[in-house]
């Protein structure tokens, strides 16, 4: 009887620590909002761009600027 009650025990607590479909749903909508965050290789690509094309750009103002 004794073994019995223990796995009984066993798939109880087993049975509290499972997923439920809810809780899957809800992570999945956690990780879905994650993912429409995150920066990719092109996001960092274009700004990278930007950026270097405002940096030209300030440059030769400057020196545009100074042989006046």
């Amino acid at each position: 009887m004794d073994r019995l009650q223990s796995i009984e025990s066993r798939v109880t607590n087993v049975e509290a620590n499972m997923a439920t479909k809810k809780d899957l749903a809800e992570v999945e909508t956690k990780v879905a909002s994650m993912e429409a965050k995150m920066v990719t290789k092109d996001d960092m690509a274009a700004g990278m761009n930007t950026l270097k094309t405002d940096l030209l750009d300030a440059i030769k103002n400057m020196n545009g600027n100074a042989h006046r």
